[in-house]
């Protein structure tokens, strides 16, 4: 199962992964081509709209597909596919109208006036990105794999493509986002041709609406609270502070780039496995996201190490000396790189309780609110991070929580813990071997040796003390 498991993850993750390095290219090029003041501005349209929008909006439904899908007859599959892709349409149309309306009452909240001249295209990406949502899960649980990933190239390449050369051009960032309205609403007409066509045979039948929602609300209202919880210090960040500070500072609060990119790859195919395999039983679908998250684990421990000890050099030299400020909450949120070794949602959603899911995501973001509300004016804009560090530590500990309730196992069962601390000690090895290339006047070459002399003692020291291979 495994090899299977992770030639899927490989698959879906190059797409996830071709999708952040686009985004991550363009965020370079604009740092170094526009003023503070209007990369501060294309920073919180991201930061601060779309990355909670589009997961508010979606309504839980791709997670209730990974959830359905599988266990819906092949014949009913089309009222299903309608149901979900007409409730995403509806909802998306809702936010990109909504969104354009208010453009106006955002801009002056945030005191921002050029906001509103980029919110007002950016709506309808927004809206098109929402009503399309449904067609990874469908892939993903029909095996159509090589598509998915086909799909997410080219949007991929086109993003990076529209955000940069427009601007390079001369023609700044609004004639960029107006060509970015163009790319979703060709990408949304793609997908629902795919991913609906055949299936309005399903309007015939009874919808599914209702067992559809009450599933995915729950997930939904989880998966958009957990996106606000990440949203909710740069809100307040840039409550406080001007946009060329919350700028610098959304540069460093944010998690490693690519990181997220591959673990939502694996968590998007371990829910359709977990679901595949209900019937084995809770220990059965623990123990294969114990082994999941061990693997998991093999990655982002050396790269939380390693950029931990290498953040002051690489963020300067990545995006210019005025961003060195964006040190230290970037060193806050690596904080919680460790935690991501394992996808606790998923597991929880798939033992039957999504709504315990909902009660933990709830307490992170009032926690989160809170916190960062009380620290920013008091200790800078870092107060955020370390607020939303400290409530995600908290957070996962409830789900390990839930999850031995809901499983009837000890937490010392739960994950592999003894295989999981010896990739840490592997890690450690490998920081050691690269802390005397700090010294190194030259950031890109102190970067490059300190990364392959901790790359070379790492991997030789997980093979012959783990036996495993990356």
């Amino acid at each position: 199962m495994l090899g299977g498991f992770w030639g899927r993850v490989g698959a879906v993750g190059a797409g996830k992964l071709a999708y952040a390095a686009s985004l991550l290219g363009a965020e370079l090029a604009l740092a170094r081509l526009l003023s503070p003041k209007a990369f501060g501005t294309y920073k919180q349209v991201w930061e601060v709209f779309y990355r909670p929008l589009v997961p508010l909006a979606t309504l839980g439904v791709p997670a209730a597909l990974f959830y359905f899908y599988p266990r819906t007859p092949e014949q009913e599959r089309g009222r299903l596919m309608v149901t979900a892709g007409g409730t995403l349409l509806a909802s998306g149309a809702l936010v990109a109208l909504s969104l354009f309306l208010l453009s106006p009452f955002f801009s002056s909240s945030l005191g921002n006036p050029y906001l509103q001249d980029l919110l007002r295209p950016f709506s309808l990406y927004i809206g098109a990105m929402i009503a399309s949502a449904f067609i990874e899960p469908f892939l993903l649980s029909s095996e159509k794999i090589k598509i998915l990933l086909a799909l997410s190239l080219m949007h991929s390449f086109s993003l990076a493509c529209i955000l940069i050369f427009p601007v390079d051009l001369g023609y700044g960032l609004g004639g960029a986002f107006r060509w970015l309205c163009l790319l979703s609403v060709g990408r949304m007409a793609f997908v629902w041709i795919y991913g609906i066509r055949g299936a309005a045979r399903g309007l015939r039948n009874r919808p599914v609406f209702g067992p559809l929602m009450r599933y995915a609300l729950p997930l939904g209202l989880s998966t958009a609270l957990g996106g606000l919880s990440i949203w909710v210090d740069k809100a307040v960040v840039s409550l406080f502070y001007p946009p060329a500070v919350a700028g610098v500072y959304m540069v460093g609060a944010r998690e490693v780039p690519f990181v997220p990119i591959f673990l939502g790859s694996v968590s998007s195919v371990l829910s359709a496995e977990l679901n595949r395999r209900h019937g084995e039983g809770p220990e059965a679908m623990v123990a294969i996201w114990g082994r999941a998250a061990l693997k998991v684990g093999a990655a982002v421990f050396p790269l939380f190490l390693f950029l931990f000890a290498f953040a002051g050099k690489l963020l300067p030299w990545a995006f210019g000396d005025g961003f060195s400020g964006a040190v230290l909450p970037f060193r806050l949120y690596l904080g919680m790189l460790p935690l991501r070794a394992a996808a606790y949602g998923p597991l929880v959603a798939a033992l039957g309780r999504p709504n315990l899911v909902l009660v933990g995501v709830v307490g992170d973001l009032v926690g989160n609110a809170g916190l960062s509300l009380f620290l920013v004016p008091r200790v800078g804009p870092w107060g955020a991070a370390f607020a939303t560090s400290l409530m995600t530590y908290l957070h996962v500990a409830f789900l390990l929580w839930a999850i031995c309730r809901l499983s009837g196992l000890p937490l010392s069962r739960l994950l592999p813990w003894s295989g999981m601390a010896r990739t840490a000690g592997c890690g450690l090895l490998g920081l050691g071997a690269s802390l005397p290339f700090l010294t190194l006047n030259f950031p890109f070459l102190s970067i490059a040796t300190g990364a392959g002399a901790f790359g070379v003692v790492y991997l030789l020291a997980l093979k012959l003390w783990t036996g495993e291979r990356m």
